[in-house]
């Protein structure tokens, strides 16, 4: 009836007035319109800016997160790039280009007044032609807020516009905490908000220029149509001006008005139009905003009902949303999101993963009784109370193990925190610190790495007090045969306790040896030194050599040593021999008294050059148990404590043998029918071999050996800084005639040969390791001087350095051979045997 009357009216106004009021009206509609779009343009670029501002501080608080805080502080310190922080750069490297930022950095005050230093940068080490930034400088006066985030460790957040190349960018810092929870760095992010504004400025424009255009077909239609169809479509479009710029966008034109045809029906519905989009637009983001307020990241805007700028502005949105959820899902840890109830609102996908895999109920009721302890509830009650504070409520953190689906621990470190996102399902006020997160860290495997370190520890220490047990036993004996000898006068008890103190010594030195290969073996060192040599008189040599062991248990040998097509083979024959010896001298010593012992060995294998052979080591001894065997083979242990204590042993033989054995192609491992039984150690190699053939046995020297020697007539030099080494060397070679001269250091070895007329000298003993002038040096000096027998004097290494590098070191120098101490006299004597008289023996 209102509208009815109001009609009537209109038609009695004159048509010049209506004409002056419609063109005031269209031109006070076309004023308010643009400040409208003015003010609502500011509007929704406050509320963007904010959104941004929020997206911004977000996605700085997560990175400050994942990064590891205390792996920052260390670079801080050192600023040296190793190989862990090029693998650190380059996650970060991942990191910055799935959160899509402008720039992202860590740096940190390292105390110089004025100067910020990076930490990680990938955007100014490619200004700056730098493979990494770590250690670059930068004036602190470019990052305003940041020392109050270092001091506080509070986040910061701020717009700043940089210049015409860079744009509009919003900047946020947020501190890097170490494991102490110090501030150690903090890092920022920088949004380029440039494409916001253009989006804006596009936006508004348009808005303009459909507002001008509308205005103009406003006042076309004005002169077109009659006086009475002005005045009130002017009224509605006026009100609808002054709601929308009060931010009311729920409007709707008359049924009257929509149904005209004309440029009023047309305008009417444009501002509906557009007062309905812009409100579905601003409901939607308002929507998503609301849905994050309660946990729910994933909830989008649909924007298959927008066009145009609209559709450009609800599907950036969204796809910020989904950068969003992508960095919770890359992180490693899992994280949840609880309101106070304790309901979940978000998961990553690491957090489902641990639910399904450890099957936990995610009720509320029941969740947190799984994963927490009585205590912790209480505590836990205590942070979903909305009236404690966060400040004054502490943070749960624990270590936790629970069981996988296939009855395996894992260990995860957890942390429950509240803070101030609200997470309500309600619209109602809710308190500002309003929720809890939840972190869940695997650490299976550093934890399953400590467990076995500790192993390793224990084992490690058990070896040592055996050690200490096995040299203790040899030094005993060395000190208290010692002892005795001094305290008679009958040689033959004297004799007795020097045969006992060197069977002690040469127990204690074979105790040093197999450390000594343990530790070339750890260290990946050990080399093997391969030869020719004829396998069939190698194997009878070592029988041989255990043949006087097996005498004193009155042992039977049993030699299933069968004739080889390929007898002559290429291999490291003091490391088979090592193996062979020790599989012997273990089944001596397990061996009960008047036994047997069986000795195979057969080629397998022979294929282009290279040959497979077996060796096995059969005893009928005390046997081991099949549960326990393996362990045989690891470092330090040995398949029962009680054996080391009752037949002695430092438990390394077999590992050491173990790793000799496969470096050699092949693979040992031991048999055994249980305790009382016997045991059965079998190994095979694979090594070059040839056609079987007669030939030397390259382990014997060539030379004729005899138990007396005379050099006299020759002369040799004893070089040592220690003067009981050289009186040993003399009294060992007192009954062989030779004339022996002594020096204290190489300077003076040096000064004496070069003062000695030709052939005075025929043999030199170098020692390795002497002050003023060490050996090597010294042996330089005499082969580079002009003394006419610098070339051709022979020069022997007579040192405790007896590694594989220590010994290369020797023959580089100029030295012709090496003799290892504590010198073994035998081996000594037939050395110098060789070099006095056979000169060109080329088996030296």
């Amino acid at each position: 009836m209102v509208l009815q009357n109001s009609k009537k009216k209109h038609n009695k106004i004159d048509q010049g007035i209506s004409f002056y009021i419609g063109l005031f009206t269209c031109i006070i509609f076309l004023m308010v319109t643009i400040i409208l779009t003015v003010l609502s343009f500011k509007s929704y670029r406050t509320a963007f800016y904010n959104y941004s501002n929020k997206l911004c501080l977000g996605s700085n608080a997560q990175a400050s997160f994942v990064i590891d805080g205390d792996l920052v502080e260390y670079y801080v310190k050192t600023q040296t790039v190793d190989d862990v922080y090029i693998k650190f750069a380059a996650k970060l490297d991942v990191l910055k280009s799935r959160i899509d930022v402008k720039y992202f950095y860590i740096m940190a005050y390292t105390g110089n007044s004025g100067e910020l230093t990076y930490i990680y940068d990938a955007t100014v080490r490619e200004w700056a032609g730098k493979e990494y930034a770590l250690g670059m400088t930068d004036s602190i006066d470019e990052y305003d807020g940041c020392l109050e985030v270092l001091a506080t460790g509070q986040g910061f957040d701020k717009a700043r516009y940089y210049n015409d190349t860079y744009g509009e960018l919003y900047y946020a810092y947020a501190p890097i905490f170490n494991s102490r929870g110090d501030v150690v760095a903090f890092v920022g992010t920088d949004i380029d908000i440039t494409p916001l504004n253009n989006e804006l400025d596009r936006y508004r424009t348009s808005l303009i220029i459909t507002v001008v255009i509308a205005s103009a077909a406003f006042l076309v239609m004005f002169f077109l149509i009659s006086h009475y169809a002005l005045n009130i479509p002017l009224k509605f479009i006026i009100d609808f001006a002054v709601r929308i710029s009060k931010g009311d966008m729920n409007i709707h034109t008359p049924k009257w008005m929509e149904n005209r045809s004309d440029e009023i029906g047309k305008l009417g519905g444009a501002f509906d139009n557009v007062a309905s989009t812009i409100y579905g637009l601003i409901t939607d983001i308002e929507n998503i905003m609301q849905e994050v307020r309660r946990g729910n990241i994933t909830a989008r805007a649909d924007i298959s009902k927008y066009q145009g700028e609209y559709y450009k502005i609800i599907n950036g949105v969204n796809k910020t949303m989904d950068l969003v959820c992508q960095d919770f899902n890359i992180m490693p840890e899992g994280i949840g999101f609880f309101n106070l109830e304790k309901q979940i609102q978000f998961s990553n996908i690491q957090l489902d993963h641990c639910i399904k895999i450890h099957s936990l109920n995610i009720d509320r009721e029941i969740f947190f009784k799984q994963i927490l302890s009585f205590e912790e509830l209480l505590i836990l009650d205590g942070m979903t109370d909305p009236r404690s504070d966060r400040n004054q409520v502490p943070a749960i953190t624990k270590e936790i193990s629970l069981e996988n689906e296939f009855g395996t621990l894992r260990y995860y470190n957890l942390s429950i925190v509240k803070t101030n996102i609200s997470l309500s399902h309600t619209d109602e006020d809710v308190p500002e610190d309003s929720s809890l997160i939840l972190i869940m860290n695997d650490i299976s495997a550093s934890v399953e790495a400590k467990q076995e370190a500790e192993l390793a520890n224990r084992a490690k220490g058990d070896f040592l007090s055996k050690m200490s047990h096995e040299i203790r036993t040899p030094m005993n004996a060395i000190i208290g045969m010692s002892q005795v000898a001094k305290q008679t006068e009958d040689l033959s008890k004297i004799r007795n306790c020097l045969q006992q103190i060197e069977s002690s010594s040469d127990h204690l030195l074979g105790i040093i040896n197999d450390i000594l290969d343990f530790s070339k073996i750890e260290a990946g060192k050990l080399v093997l030194d391969d030869e020719p040599f004829v396998l069939m008189d190698d194997m009878e040599f070592v029988l041989s050599m255990i043949q006087p062991k097996m005498e004193e248990k009155e042992l039977v040998l049993k030699s299933g040593i069968k004739t080889m097509q390929h007898n002559v083979i290429t291999a490291d024959v003091l490391r088979l021999n090592q193996v062979l010896l020790n599989l012997l001298s273990n089944a001596v010593k397990f061996s009960y008294e008047k036994g047997t012992i069986v000795v195979t060995a057969e080629e397998v294998d022979y294929s282009g050059g290279w040959g497979t052979y077996r060796f096995s080591v059969q005893d009928y001894g005390i046997g081991i148990d099949p549960d326990n065997a393996e362990k045989l083979f690891n470092p330090f242990e040995q398949a029962d404590g009680s054996v080391s204590r009752k037949y002695g042993g430092t438990g390394l033989g077999l590992s050491i043998s173990k790793n000799l054995i496969e470096m050699m192609g092949g693979e040992l491992w031991v048999k055994s029918a249980g305790i009382g039984k016997g045991s059965c150690f079998s190994f095979t190699i694979h090594v070059r071999c040839e056609e079987s053939v007669s030939g030397n046995k390259k382990f014997i020297p060539e030379h004729q050996r005899s138990d007396t020697y005379d050099f006299s007539g020759k002369r040799i030099l004893i070089v040592d800084d220690i003067e009981i080494n050289r009186e040993i060397i003399l009294e060992l070679l007192s009954t062989t005639g030779i004339e022996i001269e002594t020096a204290s250091d190489g300077e003076e070895a040096v000064s004496k040969f070069l003062s000695a007329s030709p052939g005075y000298y025929d043999i030199i003993l170098m020692d390795v390791q002497m002050p003023i002038m060490d050996g090597l040096t010294a042996t330089e000096n005499i082969r580079s001087s002009f003394h006419i027998d610098a070339k051709k004097v022979v020069i022997i290494a007579m040192t405790a350095n007896v590694l594989r590098d220590d010994v290369n070191s020797a023959m580089r120098s100029g030295m012709n051979n090496h003799l290892g101490k504590p010198v073994d006299l035998k081996v000594m004597l037939e050395m110098l045997d060789a070099y006095l008289f056979k000169k060109d023996d080329k088996s030296l």
